[in-house]
C-alpha cells in the first residue's frame, strides 16, 4: 500500500503508525491556496481507504 500511495500527486512521504490510524500520508502542496480534496478524494476511491482525513500542517519560517 506504501509502494501505490507514492504515486498520487504530492505524495512526499508514507509512514506506518500505530494508534487512530494505520498511515500518514504527507502531500506537500505548492501554495496554502491549492485544494487537498482533489488528492484525498482521489485516495479515498482506493480499496482498502476506508476514512481519508486531511489536516494542515502549518509552518511559519521568520527570515
Amino acid at each position: 500500500m506504501k509502494g501505490y500511495l507514492s504515486v498520487f500527486t504530492g505524495v512526499s512521504e508514507v509512514y506506518s503508525v500505530n494508534g487512530t490510524f494505520d498511515l500518514v500520508v504527507i502531500v506537500k502542496l505548492n501554495s496554502g491556496e491549492e485544494p487537498v480534496s482533489p488528492v484525498t478524494d482521489e485516495m479515498g476511491s482506493v480499496a482498502g481507504i476506508a476514512r481519508p482525513w486531511s489536516h494542515l500542517i502549518v509552518t511559519v519560517v521568520a527570515i
